[in-house]
C-alpha cells in the first residue's frame, strides 16, 4: 500500500501477482482496478478538419478507455485567417493555465507544439505544466523547425526539460530532432499510419494507368499548380489520361484556376469538390495514381498518402517531411520545381508498362503500428506480457 501511495496510484489499486524468486520479488500492478490516471489535452480539435486536429482527436479517443481525459480544446469556428492565430494562442494559454490550476502532480499534459512565433505560446503552456509538476507529452506535427532550427524552438526544448516525452511521426524526424536539439531528448515514434484502417475488402491491383488524382487542400503550397502542370504536359501527348481534383478551395482566385483548368478539357478533367468518408473511398477507387506535389514547409507525414496506399493506389510525391519514409525512393522527387516534368515522365512510363504501379506499391516501406497507450506509459494490460509494467528488486525496494 505504501508502494502504491508513493507511485500516486489509488489505494484501491490491486496487486495482481506477487512472484517470489531467490533474493528478489516481481510485482505486477493492475492498472485497470481503478481509472485514476488523468491526461490534460490543450490544443486544437475539429472543427477545423485538418491533419493535426484529426490526429489529436484520434489519440484522445484511443486513450479514453484507459484514463480520465480532460479536453481543453480550441475550435476555429468562423474566425478569419488574421484573427484565428491570435484567438487560438490566447485560448491555448488560458486553457493551459486552467489545466495547471486543476491538475494533480504527475498528471499528464499533452499538447501539439506550434511553430515560428506561435511556439512562444507553447513555451508558456509548458512553463505552467512544469510549475504544476505535470508529466509533459509534446506531439510534433511540424517539420519547419526540424529542418531549419530556430532560437525559439531551442528555447522550447530547453523549457520542456529532459523528462518530457516528444512524440514524432517517423524515424527520420526523430533522428533530426535529437541531432539538432540534444541527445538527451526522449523521443517516441507514433506514425500517422495508425489512423488508417485497411478496407474490409482489399482493392484489386491496377492493371492500367488511366486516371491520375489530387486530393487535399487546394492551395499553391499543397502543389495544385504543379498538378495542373503535370496534366498539361501529359495530355499534350496523351489525351486519354483523366485528371481528377478533390478538396476544398479556399478563395476565388484558386477557384478560377480550377474552373479554367477543367474548362479547357472537360472530357478528361474533373473537379469533385471536398470528399469525405465513402466519397473519399470512391475517389481512390476511381484513380490509378495519386500525385502529392507538396511545397508546404510544415508538411509532416500526410495521412492522404497512407489512405491511398491502403486502397492500392500508387503515389508520386515531393520529398517533404516524412514523405521519403512513406514511399519507395523511386516515387519521391527531391526538388519541387522539377516535379512536373519528372512526374509526367513517370506517368508516361507507367502507361507503357502498368506493372510499374504494382512495383511502386510493393516497394513502399511498411510503417510501424504501435499502441497509443504505450506512447503515454499507461493503460497497460497486465494480461499481455508485452504491456505489463514490472518492478523488479527485493521486497524492501
Amino acid at each position: 500500500r505504501e508502494m502504491a501511495k508513493r507511485n500516486e496510484w489509488s489505494e484501491q489499486a490491486s496487486l495482481r501477482h506477487h512472484i517470489r524468486s531467490p533474493g528478489k520479488a516481481v510485482w505486477i500492478w493492475d492498472h485497470r482496478a481503478v481509472r485514476t490516471e488523468r491526461i490534460w489535452f490543450v490544443g486544437v480539435l475539429p472543427p477545423p478538419v485538418n491533419g493535426m486536429a484529426n490526429v489529436s482527436e484520434w489519440v484522445l479517443n484511443e486513450l479514453e478507455p484507459a484514463a480520465d481525459i480532460h479536453r481543453l480544446g480550441v475550435h476555429r469556428g468562423g474566425f478569419s485567417r488574421t484573427v484565428w492565430p491570435i484567438y487560438r494562442q490566447m485560448h491555448l494559454i488560458i486553457n493551459a493555465l486552467r489545466a495547471a490550476l486543476r491538475a494533480r502532480a504527475n498528471d499528464r499534459f499533452y499538447i501539439c507544439s506550434d511553430s515560428r512565433w506561435g511556439q512562444l505560446g507553447s513555451c508558456v503552456m509548458v512553463i505552467f505544466a512544469r510549475i504544476a509538476r505535470m508529466r509533459i507529452y509534446v506531439h510534433h506535427h511540424v517539420f519547419s523547425y526540424v529542418d531549419n532550427p530556430t532560437d525559439i524552438a531551442r528555447l522550447f526544448f530547453k523549457i520542456c526539460g529532459a523528462d518530457a516525452t516528444h512524440i514524432v511521426l517517423c524515424k527520420g524526424m526523430a533522428e533530426k530532432l535529437v541531432l539538432v536539439y540534444g541527445r538527451d531528448i526522449k523521443v517516441r515514434i507514433l506514425s500517422n499510419a495508425n489512423l488508417v484502417s485497411p478496407p474490409p475488402v482489399k482493392p484489386s491491383s491496377r492493371h492500367e494507368l488511366n486516371s491520375v488524382g489530387f486530393l487535399g487542400n487546394i492551395t499553391l503550397e499543397k502543389g495544385i499548380a504543379d498538378f495542373i502542370q503535370v496534366a498539361e504536359i501529359v495530355q499534350s501527348q496523351d489525351s486519354a489520361v483523366k485528371f481528377s481534383i478533390a478538396g476544398p478551395v479556399p478563395n476565388e482566385q484558386l477557384s478560377a484556376l480550377i474552373t479554367g483548368f477543367v474548362s479547357r478539357s472537360p472530357a478528361n478533367r474533373v473537379y469533385l469538390g471536398p470528399v469525405y468518408a465513402s466519397e473519399k473511398e470512391k475517389f481512390f477507387d476511381n484513380i490509378d495514381l495519386l500525385l502529392f506535389p507538396s511545397r508546404y514547409k510544415n508538411e509532416a507525414e500526410p495521412v492522404t498518402i497512407y489512405e491511398a496506399l491502403s486502397r492500392n493506389v500508387a503515389v508520386l510525391a515531393t520529398a517533404r517531411g516524412c514523405v521519403p519514409s512513406q514511399l519507395a525512393a523511386e516515387c519521391v522527387w527531391a526538388d519541387a520545381d522539377g516535379f512536373a516534368a519528372w512526374a509526367a515522365d513517370r506517368i508516361r512510363a507507367g502507361r507503357k508498362n502498368p506493372s510499374m504501379l504494382d512495383g511502386w506499391l510493393r516497394s513502399a516501406p511498411l510503417a510501424e503500428i504501435v499502441s497509443v497507450k504505450s506512447i503515454f506509459d499507461f493503460g497497460l494490460d497486465v494480461n499481455d506480457p508485452n504491456e505489463a509494467i514490472i518492478n523488479e528488486g527485493s521486497c524492501e525496494k
